[in-house]
């Protein structure tokens, strides 16, 4: 499988002449034909700015964050895995500390390098370094998964919807998006997404999430501007293509050049994607610009762009410069988007108006 010249514009998609061709591979080809397709133009629509109404873990709450942690809700309850405690908090939604569980080791509710956490009703699942904990929403142990969830790879974050867990398949596996039910014995079901073979630069690094009710599976490769929408078979039903200014220029220059290595490794272009809840996915693509991109996902206008917002970090509504680059996780709950990232060690709130 061949990289292509890279080329700023090509017939691929077939309904729109501004159509960005970043590399040629048969799988992305007769992936783009098997399913119908929405084109979104990423300048379509003008940008807004949002500010949070609420940072959650500041000075003021009882529940007090490292930087590195995922969080949950669940029962409007918020569910925190912090990687440098190896453990799980519970507090309410108004950041006040509920109960903490875990310390690190290797028995039932301690934890040796806790990653992830997420919640399929009426469990949670918190991902480590080598194993799977399965806990009550009273964080109580229940079981362990039988073997290892987690690859490792940029984007492998583990999703859940109500029967099935995703991660990214580790890499040089056939298929990219490996999953595993979420009832006992939690066996491994078939693998999709095909690979593309291509590791040098790593095209095949990818990132997954599911809504929570089943309905549909979302899938990218991180260097590419499509996101594969598989149904609750996993079988793949649409497929969402990227194009405007920023993924042009993605595609002329989608190689990072290090000192003395040039051409190595890949420019991110959808390094990460929050399925929010059943109706509305958020696509940060091209992730330093910090522009956010909300499609709705359920409904008659499915798959309709439906904003484009830049984050701010602050309250103050006068700043609009401090603009969240980075973001690990994303979801709403009732009227409100909740954000975490690496850079900040609280999770911030804000009006969500769709």
């Amino acid at each position: 499988m061949l990289l292509a010249m890279l080329l700023a514009s090509a017939g691929g998609c077939r309904q729109s002449p501004d159509f960005v061709r970043i590399i040629e591979s048969e799988i992305i080809d007769s992936l783009l034909a098997a399913a119908p397709q929405t084109v979104i133009d990423v300048d379509a629509l003008p940008e807004q700015v949002w500010h949070p109404n609420l940072e959650l873990g500041q000075m003021r709450d009882s529940l007090m964050l490292g930087n590195q942690f995922r969080f949950t809700i669940a029962q409007d309850s918020l569910y925190v895995a912090d990687a440098q405690a190896n453990a799980i908090f519970v507090s309410g939604l108004d950041g006040l500390l509920r109960r903490r569980v875990g310390r690190e080791g290797s028995g039932p509710l301690e934890f040796d390098g806790l990653s992830s956490l997420v919640y399929a009703e009426p469990h949670l699942f918190a991902s480590e370094r080598s194993r799977l904990q399965v806990l009550s929403t009273r964080l109580e142990y229940v079981a362990t998964a039988p073997s290892r969830l987690v690859s490792g790879a940029i984007g492998a974050g583990l999703s859940a919807s109500a029967t099935y867990l995703y991660v990214p398949c580790p890499m040089g596996h056939e298929f990219r998006v490996c999953s595993r039910e979420t009832e006992a014995p939690y066996e491994a079901t078939k693998p999709f997404l095909p690979s593309l073979g291509i590791t040098q630069p790593p095209m095949d690094l990818v990132a997954v999430g599911a809504t929570p009710e089943d309905q549909f599976v979302f899938a990218v490769y991180v260097g590419l501007p499509y996101v594969f929408v598989f149904d609750d078979n996993h079988q793949h039903v649409h497929t969402i293509i990227f194009t405007g200014t920023s993924v042009k220029e993605h595609a002329g220059n989608y190689k990072m050049e290090r000192p003395g290595m040039p051409g190595v490794g890949l420019r991110f272009l959808i390094q990460v994607f929050h399925v929010l809840n059943n109706e509305y996915i958020a696509v940060p693509v091209s992730p330093n610009s910090g522009r956010w991109y909300f499609i709705r996902i359920s409904g008659s206008d499915r798959y309709k762009h439906v904003g484009t917002v830049l984050l701010s970090t602050t309250m103050d509504t006068s700043d609009n410069d401090n603009i969240l680059k980075r973001s690990n996780r994303a979801m709403v709950h009732g009227r409100h988007l909740y954000v975490s990232s690496r850079r900040h060690p609280h999770i911030l709130r804000y009006e969500f108006p769709y």
